[in-house]
């Protein structure tokens, strides 16, 4: 069935099919701008009109809330909602003129509303959005610093954790730091690029974006560097040292610092390179001493695994020796040592995948 339609799909009909999409989403905006006015959302049991909508249509509540205040705007905009509702201009166009429609520019806005709208029927959306920025610029009269800064004050980001240890996130910038943050991801992504990749685009991006980070706290950008590296506090109970103190790191409870609970695999990976405090208790809550830290691997053994290994050692792996770990062939916690010889290079995909390859032999 799908195979037949993809064959008598034409582009006049796809053409058609938006153009109706467009004008549908046009009715729909009327309809709410209606309910929004009527309150009867306070009669549904809602605070608002978008927190109405995002449940009941299943959206998010930033969505709902714009979806709101197009249906308003274009309820004072009588050429562009009919040219919306008549499917000569799309949803996109609309939005546009909408979002430049402020309490401020309402009146001159308003009067050049049948223009925008014309040059809507013609022109696509970015190079509506490019006039209409020339325009408000000069009715705001300040050379678009007002529309620089109001995008800047919306610039968040948003971090959580997910009850299975993930993170979830999510964030909103300004054009310029946009333009930042796409040129500096894009060339990690070309530059960590490696033959046969596996990983797809979205995991290559989100690589680039932790190597930027990782690199900018080994070298001491933000407040710590390879002399300090990621903190481990390991807590151990006083109950679990009895008569098995040789296998106290097998028993520890581990807890890493904004991560919370972590799998054996991951901690022996920390542990290869990590400042290491030790706390002591005798039971949950009371701590009978914290140890001084102890750093694993020196700045200066660190150097000399780089001056010989001079890239990471994982197989096939060329990534150079700023953007590698140290590995211990020896799994510190097993007692392995910290001689330039019990070390190597591993870029962090090789460390993890080699920690992960070491997990899977214990099996």
């Amino acid at each position: 069935m799908f195979d037949t339609v993809t064959q008598m799909t034409t582009l006049d009909e796809l053409a058609d099919d938006k153009r109706a999409l467009d004008a549908g989403y046009g009715r729909w905006l009327t309809k709410l701008a209606v309910y929004a006015r009527s309150g009867r959302w306070a009669d549904d049991g809602y605070a608002t009109a978008a927190a109405a909508l995002a449940e009941r249509c299943r959206m998010d509540r930033g969505m709902a809330r714009s979806h709101v205040d197009a249906a308003l705007k274009l309820q004072r905009l009588e050429s562009l909602r009919t040219a919306l509702a008549d499917g000569e201009v799309s949803r996109e166009h609309a939005l546009v003129i909408a979002s430049a429609y402020t309490p401020e520019r309402a009146a001159a806005i308003e009067q050049l509303e049948p223009q925008l709208v014309d040059i809507a029927r013609l022109a696509p959306p970015r190079g509506l959005r490019e006039l209409v920025g020339r325009v408000t610029d000069a009715i705001d009269g300040d050379d678009g610093a007002g529309v620089d800064d109001a995008k800047f004050r919306r610039r968040k980001l948003h971090m959580s954790h997910s009850i299975d240890g993930m993170i979830f996130g999510d964030f909103v910038c300004d054009p310029e730091h946009g333009a930042i943050l796409f040129t500096a991801i894009n060339a990690e992504m070309e530059r960590d690029f490696q033959g046969n990749d596996p990983r797809t685009s979205e995991q290559r991006r989100f690589d680039a974006l932790a190597n930027i980070v990782r690199r900018s706290l080994d070298r001491g950008e933000v407040g710590t560097s390879r002399a300090a590296r990621p903190h481990l506090s390991i807590v151990v109970d006083l109950a679990e040292l009895e008569g098995r103190a040789p296998a106290a790191c097998a028993q520890v409870r581990n807890e890493a610092a904004y991560a919370g609970r972590v799998s054996r695999v991951t901690l022996e990976r920390l542990l290869c390179d990590c400042t290491i405090t030790r706390v002591l208790v005798d039971g949950p809550s009371q701590v009978l001493d914290v140890g001084r830290a102890t750093r694993t691997i020196p700045p200066a053994t660190f150097k000399a695994v780089a001056v010989r290994d001079r890239h990471c050692q994982g197989k096939g792996c060329t990534r150079p020796w700023w953007e590698c770990e140290v590995h211990h062939r020896m799994p510190w916690h097993q007692l392995g040592g910290t001689n330039v010889d019990d070390l190597e290079l591993r870029c962090h995909h090789c460390h993890r995948d080699e920690h992960m390859r070491l997990a899977i032999m214990r099996r």
